[in-house]
């Protein structure tokens, strides 16, 4: 839906799968060849495209969901966007010289159907095989009338916009656990960037690196392995639910919400004893990320002892909202809530070293608070 401008313009839209190839009747269509010179996911994405004989250098804003009909799929999705025409000449060396690989290879096919007019993009080169309809539209609450041909709708799965494919391209959406990985790791060091570890100047996404690195060698699948990469994202940046669930599937989204405390804002106490309180009724799915996430913070603050020096207990304890007594209470509640976990779902061969890791995170509890006695077991109270 491009139109030559000097100005803003906001576009509204709705995109669809198609469940048929009845739309290729009457078609007309244009080969289109496009690439990005940001990255996908940032607040905003420049485009250079070539379009038959003409050439555009577009920005578009973030994508933001309207409130639209939940009755008929939820909202519609719209964006600022500036676009102006360009020489081909230098929309072809941008291509060749500066965009991101691969290109977005596709030719678009205007249908009209009932006082709207359908763009289809038939997908080719590392996209071949996607079919995905879009239709532009006047207001949020618009509803169009859709043609036979008409599928699934995917407005709010950011996979299928051009942006995000030529990231992670439609071939390799089912088989490739490796460039999901890689591809949630672009994104936890995008989103944690200028982020330090409490109290050092650590980089902070050291540490979902670390939660994830656990989890692989664990012998966790690709999609916890994401979740560990992405756990703080929600908690800690501008990203949503919504934006994880867009761009990596709703298991990954799901994952990371169980991992998350609701309301970081809210009182340490209160949010510790949600967090003890959920443990017990997650799946053990749902344990491996909590799991390799108080692992790293565990060994963090062990290690961060060690190299602090004189003076280390007041200085690494000191960074923290309550002093050790009542971090002792929490990391020691949290362990027996893990090895209650372990025994209650034995292992089995799809969830290797599960137990493995409640011992490796029992012996850093063991390392910074010393041997558990009777008056340290089950310290509550200090907490409340």
């Amino acid at each position: 839906m491009r139109h030559v401008m000097d100005h803003a313009n906001t576009e509204i839209e709705r995109k669809y799968l198609t469940r048929s190839e009845a739309w290729r009747s009457g078609a007309t269509g244009q080969r289109i060849v496009q690439g990005y010179l940001t990255s996908h996911g940032g607040p905003a994405v420049v485009r250079v495209r070539v379009a038959g004989e003409d050439a555009f250098l577009t920005i578009k804003g973030r994508q933001q969901r309207t409130v639209g009909d939940r009755r008929h799929g939820g909202d519609a999705l719209q964006h600022a966007e500036y676009e102006y025409p360009i020489p081909t000449a230098h929309a072809e060396a941008m291509l060749a010289q500066m965009a991101r690989r691969p290109l977005i290879e596709k030719t678009r096919y205007r249908v009209a159907h009932a006082h709207h007019r359908w763009e289809v993009d038939e997908f080719g080169g590392a996209n071949a095989g996607l079919v995905v309809a879009e239709v532009e539209l006047a207001r949020a609450d618009q509803r169009p009338e859709l043609p036979e041909w008409v599928g699934e709708e995917v407005t709010a799965d950011s996979r299928y916009t051009n942006s995000a494919l030529s990231e992670l391209p439609y071939a390799s959406w089912q088989s490739d656990g490796p460039l999901l990985i890689d591809r949630a790791l672009a994104y936890a060091v995008r989103a944690h960037q200028g982020h330090t570890r409490k109290g050092t100047a650590i980089p902070y996404v050291t540490h979902p690196i670390c939660v994830a690195a656990t989890l692989i060698n664990a012998g966790c699948d690709a999609v916890v392995a994401v979740a560990g990469y992405l756990h703080d994202t929600v908690e800690d940046t501008a990203t949503t639910y919504g934006d994880l669930r867009g761009a990596f599937g709703a298991e990954v989204a799901d994952l990371v919400a169980v991992a998350s405390e609701p309301d970081k804002a809210g009182p340490w106490e209160e949010r510790k004893r949600h967090t003890l309180e959920a443990l017990p009724r997650l799946a053990r799915r749902q344990l491996w990320v909590p799991l390799a996430d108080k692992i790293d913070n565990a060994e963090s603050i062990e290690r961060d002892l060690d190299a602090a020096g004189e003076g280390a207990a007041e200085i690494v304890w000191g960074r923290f909202n309550r002093p050790i007594d009542q971090q002792e209470w929490y990391y020691r509640s949290l362990l027996a809530a893990f090895q209650d976990a372990a025994r209650a779902q034995p292992v089995a061969e799809s969830d290797p070293g599960f137990s493995q890791l409640v011992r490796r995170l029992a012996s850093a509890v063991e390392r910074l608070f010393g041997t558990p006695t009777a008056d340290n077991g089950d310290n509550g109270d200090n907490g409340a």
